[in-house]
This record gives C-alpha cells, sequence and structure tokens, in this order.
C-alpha cells in the first residue's frame, strides 16, 4: 500500500523524517528480499530440517496481526477525514499521524514475514525433494548466471538511488512521492514475477517427475496441483496489485474517496494473497482469520516428526491433517495412491541409476573482528574448470559502516558503494559542538533556555534520519554472518574443540552453534554497555545520545532479530520462554529507533545490554560440559552464572527499569504515548521472565550447595515422539 499524510509540507520535520524512513526501509526490505531469493536459486542452499509445520502458523499469526492493523489503521483515517475536533491540536494530530503510520508499518512487516516463511518453504521443499537424489534442479546454464548477477546488481543499485535520493533531496511531497512510486512499482514488478517464476519453475519440476511414474503417490498429485493453482492465483492478484498502484498512486488524484478505494482494494489484495497462500498450505482446510490459534494445535509432535523423516525422502506435503497420517507406521512408510513412500523412492533411484549424480556445495567464510563486521563472501563450489571464474558475493562493512557489493566475472567487474556515513558523523560533531556552546550561553543568559532547547530539537530531528538505514544494512548484515555455521566450526577448530564439536548429535551441533553466536555477542556488547552506563552516569537517562548509543543497538538489533528467527524456528530446542525473550529484545531495540520522539530510551535500552553479562559464564558452562563435564571450571562456571544473573537482571536490572518507569511517567508530555506503552509492556515482560528464570536458578542453585536432588521425572508415558526420534536417528 503506497501511502502518503495529508498536508505533508505542513506536519512536523520529525514527521517528514518519519515517513521517508518508512518508505525507504519499505524497499530495501523488498529487494534484499529479492537478492536472497537469487542467490538461494543460483547456488542452491537448501535446509533440509525445515517444514510446513512452522510455515503454517507463521501464516496464520501474521495473517490476524495484518488484518487487525489494517483495520485498526482503516479507523483511524476514516475518523480523520470525518471528525471535526482532530484538527484542534498539533501535538495530537502528530501523535495521531504516527500511530497510524505505526500499524501501517506492523501489517506490512506481517506480510514480509508471511512471505519470507513461503518463499523459505518453497525453497527448502524443492531443494530438499530434488537435491536429496543427487538431482538438479534445473542446470545452471551460462544464461541463468548472467540473469541472476544482473538481478543481484540491479536491485543493490536501487537500494543505493533510494538512500541517496532520500538522503539529498529536501522533503517536499510531489518529488519524494514521485521518486517513492517509481521505484516501489519496479520493485513489486520485478519481485512479484521473481516469486511467480520460482513456483512456476516448482510446478514445472513436479509436473515432470508424476510423469515418470504411472501411479504418482496422492501426496505428490496434490502438492502439483495446489502449487500449480497457487501460481495462477497469485499472478492474477499481482498484476491486480500492481493496477491498483498506477492507478490510485499515479492517475487518480488525491482525494478521501480515492484513498480510501485505494486503501481498501490494497488490503483486499493483501488478504486475497495470504487466503490463497493457506489454502494451499492447509490442504483445503481453510481456517479463519479469527480461528489462527488452531494451526499451533491441529498437529501433535509425533505427526510432525513422522513428516520431517519422510520429507528427507520425496514428502512435499510436509504438513498434512490428520486424515493422510492415519496409516502411518514407525517404519515410516506411507500409503497413499497404492504406493508407499519408500517404494516410490525406489523407483526415482532405480530409473535413474545410469545417469550420472551431480551435488552441489556451497561454502560460506565469514570474517568478524572487534572493530565490526569485514566481509562475508558466498562461494560457489565445486572449483570452476580451467579458464572459467567463480562466482562470488562478497558484502563488506568497515567501522564507518560502508555498504559495499563486488561481483565478478569474466566480463565485468563491479564495485558499488552504496552509502557512506561520514556525513553522519560530522553532523554528530557538529551537533555536539551546539549543544556546549548552548550550555555556555545559558549561563551568561538564562532565557535564551527556550530557544537553545528549540536548537538542538532541530538539529537532533536532521540528525536522526541517517541512523535508521545504517541500522537496517549493518543489521541484515549481522543476520548473515551470525547464521554461517563455517564461523561456528572455524571457532570451534581456534580452540582445539573440533573433535567434541563432530561427535555432537544434530540437536547438540545446534545448541553448540547458537551459544557460539551468543557468546560472541555478548562478549561484544557488554563492554559497550558497560561504557554507556559509565558515561550516562548523572546525565539526562531519558534523552541521553552518544554515538557509542547507536553503534551498540546496531549489534545488538542484528543479534535479537537472529535470536528471534532461531527461537520461532526451533523452539523444540531454544524452548517456548526464549520466543518471548526474544521479541521482547528485537521489538525493545528496534522501536527505540524510531526517529519519532528520538533518542528517548536509547540510552536505556543500550544500557540494559549488561544482562549479557551473564550469558558469559551461562555458555561457558555449555562448552566445558561437552568438553569435560567433571572439570572443576564446570562448577565455577555454574556458579558465577548463578551469580551474575541473580544480581545483574533480578537486582540491578529490575531496580534500573522500575526507575526508567518511573521518571518516563512523571515525564509522560515529553514522550511519545506508543513508545511509553512498549516500554511499560516491556518491562512486565522482561522483569516476569527474569524473576522466573531467577527463581529457578536459585532452586537449582539451593540443590546444588545442599547436595540434595530433586525427585525424577516418569517416563513411563513419554510420547511416541521419543520412538520415533530413535529411528530416524
Amino acid at each position: 500500500m503506497i501511502i502518503y499524510p495529508k498536508d505533508y509540507d505542513d506536519v512536523a520535520e520529525e514527521w517528514q523524517y518519519f515517513y521517508i524512513a518508512f518508505s525507504t526501509i519499505r524497499i530495501i526490505l523488498f529487494l534484499y528480499f529479492g537478492i536472497i531469493n537469487s542467490v538461494q536459486y543460483v547456488y542452491e542452499v537448501a535446509s533440509p530440517k525445515l517444514t510446513r509445520s512452522f510455515t503454517r502458523q507463521t501464516v496464520y499469526l501474521m495473517c490476524a496481526l495484518m488484518s487487525l492493523t489494517r483495520a485498526a489503521a482503516f479507523i483511524m483515517k476514516t475518523y480523520k477525514q470525518v471528525s471535526p475536533d482532530y484538527e484542534s491540536t498539533k501535538v495530537n494530530q502528530l501523535q495521531f499521524d504516527i500511530a497510524y503510520d505505526v500499524l501501517i508499518i506492523v501489517g506490512t512487516y506481517s506480510v514480509l514475514i508471511q512471505w519470507i516463511a513461503i518463499g523459505a518453504f518453497w525453497m527448502s521443499t524443492f531443494y530438499v525433494y530434488f537435491g536429496s537424489r543427487g538431482d538438479r534442479v534445473q542446470k545452471v546454464t551460462y544464461r541463468i548466471k548472467v540473469l541472476v548477477r544482473s538481478t543481484v546488481v540491479t536491485l543493490t543499485v536501487w537500494v543505493g538511488v533510494v538512500i541517496i535520493l532520500t538522503i539529498a533531496i529536501p522533503a517536499k511531497a510531489n518529488l519524494t512521492s514521485l521518486v517513492y512510486n517509481a521505484i516501489y512499482l519496479l520493485a513489486v514488478l520485478l519481485i512479484g514475477c521473481g516469486f511467480t517464476y520460482h513456483g512456476y519453475i516448482l510446478t514445472r519440476a513436479l509436473k515432470r517427475d508424476m510423469q515418470r511414474h504411472s501411479k504418482p503417490p496422492k501426496i505428490i498429485a496434490v502438492s502439483f496441483r495446489k502449487t500449480s493453482s497457487l501460481v495462477k492465483v497469485l499472478g492474477i492478484i499481482t498484476v491486480v496489485a500492481l493496477s491498483r498502484s498506477i492507478i490510485f498512486g499515479l492517475v487518480i488524484e488525491d482525494s478521501f474517496a480515492g484513498v480510501a478505494i485505494g486503501d481498501s482494494i490494497a488490503m483486499v489484495v493483501e488478504i486475497s494473497q495470504m487466503s490463497a497462500v493457506m489454502l494451499t498450505i492447509s490442504l483445503g482446510s481453510f481456517m479463519p482469520f479469527v480461528m489462527f490459534k488452531r494451526a499451533f494445535t491441529s498437529l501433535t509432535d509425533d505427526e510432525v516428526n513422522v513428516m520431517h523423516q519422510a520429507s528427507v525422502f520425496n514428502c512435499l506435503e510436509s504438513v498434512a491433517s490428520k486424515k493422510m497420517f492415519s496409516s502411518i507406521k514407525l517404519d515410516s512408510n506411507i500409503s497413499s495412491g497404492g504406493s508407499s513412500i519408500d517404494e516410490y523412492h525406489t523407483d526415482n533411484t532405480t530409473s535413474r541409476s545410469n545417469s550420472p549424480i551431480t551435488t552441489t556445495t556451497t561454502t560460506t567464510t565469514t570474517t568478524t573482528s572487534s572493530s565490526g563486521i569485514d566481509s562475508i563472501t558466498i562461494i560457489d563450489s565445486p572449483p570452476p574448470p580451467p579458464n572459467t571464474s567463480s562466482s562470488s558475493t562478497t558484502i563488506i562493512d568497515s567501522p564507518n559502516l560502508t555498504f559495499t557489493s563486488t561481483l565478478s566475472s569474466p566480463y565485468s567487474e563491479l564495485e558499488i558503494q552504496v552509502v557512506s556515513t561520514l556525513a553522519i558523523e560530522n553532523n554528530n560533531n557538529q551537533n555536539n559542538q551546539n549543544n556546549n556552546s548552548n550550555n555556555n550561553n545559558l549561563i551568561h543568559n538564562p532565557n535564551n533556555n527556550n530557544n537553545n532547547n528549540n536548537n538542538n530539537n532541530n538539529n537532533n530531528n536532521n540528525n536522526n534520519l541517517e541512523p535508521v538505514y545504517i541500522n537496517i544494512f549493518a543489521t541484515n548484515i549481522n543476520i548473515l554472518i551470525t547464521s554461517t555455521t563455517t564461523t561456528i566450526t572455524t571457532i570451534a577448530k581456534f580452540f582445539n574443540c573440533e573433535t567434541f564439536y563432530d561427535k555432537l548429535t544434530e540437536k547438540a551441533k545446534i545448541e553448540w552453534d547458537q551459544r557460539t553466536v551468543s557468546m560472541l555477542h555478548a562478549l561484544l556488547v557488554t563492554p559497550l554497555a558497560f561504557k554507556i552506563a559509565y558515561k550516562s552516569y548523572g546525565q539526562d537517562e531519558l534523552m541521553y545520545m552518544d554515538p557509542l548509543v547507536h553503534y551498540t543497538l546496531v549489534i545488538g538489533g542484528g543479534y535479537f532479530m537472529w535470536d528471534l528467527y532461531e527461537s520461532i524456528s526451533k523452539p523444540h530446542i531454544s524452548g517456548k520462554t526464549m520466543i518471548l525473550h526474544a521479541i521482547a529484545g528485537f521489538v525493545a531495540i528496534n522501536y527505540v529507533n524510531l526517529t519519532h520522539g528520538s533518542p528517548v530510551y536509547k540510552s536505556f535500552c543500550a544500557k540494559m545490554l549488561i544482562y549479557e553479562l551473564s550469558t558469559i559464564p551461562l555458555n561457558l558452562k555449555s562448552f566445558i560440559q561437552v568438553v569435560n563435564s567433571k572439570s572443576k571450571y564446570y562448577d565455577w562456571s555454574l556458579l558465577a552464572f548463578a551469580i551474575s544473573f541473580l544480581l545483574v537482571r533480578d537486582v540491578w536490572g529490575i531496580w534500573v527499569t522500575l526507575r526508567m518507569c518511573y521518571q518516563s511517567l512523571t515525564r509522560y508530555q515529553e514522550i511519545p504515548i506508543d513508545k511509553n506503552i512498549v516500554l511499560m509492556l516491556e518491562a512486565v515482560i522482561t522483569i516476569a521472565l527474569n524473576l522466573n528464570w531467577g527463581s529457578l536458578l536459585f532452586k537449582k542453585l539451593v540443590q546444588k550447595l545442599t547436595g540434595t536432588t530433586p525427585p525424577r521425572r516418569n517416563t513411563s508415558n513419554l510420547p511416541i515422539v521419543e520412538e520415533i526420534k530413535e529411528k530416524v536417528h
């Protein structure tokens, strides 16, 4: 949906920055996902453990969230147009507009998350299904490589153009809207065609596979029929969405009726997209929006594990209704259409026994340093034959956060510098000088207080725009780095733990990987948080700002975004409470970066990363437990974790949080109401989590010191999923 405020030039300057930032962020996210999708298509990156169970839960939840936020935003816009009291005060108007766009952003992010989940499922099932048998999905010809590399270069240039124009062009409604509309339409066109083409390739592969057998399994036939229908429906919806954007964004003049009709059509288009996807992934049993909770309870753990096991062979319909799994046995034979999955897999293997089997691997090399992120390199392997060159994509993030993308081929060598933050540092230095001069003037002339405050606010507004873009790029790069397994194995080799790491089970390796990333994050942000706490002592805790605060929030934002993905995608490893913890951290760090009311709560949020001090001994304890659980350092690390957790999180953390809540209530007129609400919710969640974990830890500590052991859990009624897991392993 293309949104733009009424009377754009008349609203406050911070509102204009907020609008421009939202527009740019939205385009960047679209293009970013397109780049990732293209890279995965070329290098055939697959995760064989993804199933459709989590995809369906995500789609239903995001669909309900989008529907509620869009409905609330529509009610607010209607009230704004028809209510005679809306223009009463300027402050209320600004807060009202910001609240409206917050709802729009939440709804937009819901749609993006949903599409990322669907795209991840398509790619994972696509490559797992055909790659597990040694087949190539499609021969990677020179034409395809040129197409994908050109797409990557084009999207990267678009991102740079959007950011440079947004920073360089003054905030004027006509020019900014024109640039945004043009680039937005091109982005939607390219991404929509990419989705449709990817679905077409999957449908064609399924159809070709069905034609090889006289009686293909029913589960494959259903997948083909549903996927082909989904591609057709989404293709039609994409055309409708583009037509709506062109007509109501560029042709029809701005009016209440035109905007209302355009927004209504956009909402119907988005709901239609999600409805088509939900019909596809729910085997035809469509669930209403208000009953999305059923998606979390409609499957049992044993069914999910059986489906996971079958997906290693050729089960594309990874999540199905209970009817289709009525004949499941522990040997994972799924009777369907007169042919079992095992028989079908055997037939496929036999029919292609005479054809050469080619495999492709992907190597990801990552380098990090104490000053920040250095590089990410994705290299296609095995090595190319003579007279050819390999394809690589390098993303560099230097200490001054300059984002560069380099693509090399035998025909071209491009290096595109997208944005540099030297101007931001200069602006920050100038802002500090203005603050110092204002303080000196205040000593000689107290009457200048109001004027100085206004100047400082204007300077803050002018400088608040740039960090938003740096946050997006640095955060995304941080996610790419922390999600690579090559980094984990390299660290394990460095500490001579590779032998122990190789002997771990798959679940234990995932836990080791997660704790390694967590340890890197804790070692990096803890000293920064302590320095921020020291520098901000005696300052205004609500409004204190320093460049170090911004960089700390960038690192923390990337980590919590990765942590949120890991917690939701692997709840059986992280635990359900960690999902709530990841959501709280992700929302807190990213919400304070919104420019309205900035820099309120930024230093407080960065300072609270001192919590990660207790993470260091916790991860050490886990590593020592794998290497040598009888070591004396194991008990010492356990004791250090217990003491640091209770002191930092349950004593210091609760006291600082409650004090900040009290200050925000006494100065509520200076703070946007939505940020106050988020602070209160975050305070309740974090205090509840820390008290819960602290009580459990205290009980464990008492049992350890007193030598008592808790009663053993009754294991006589373990679910059948344990038996399935044993057979799978």
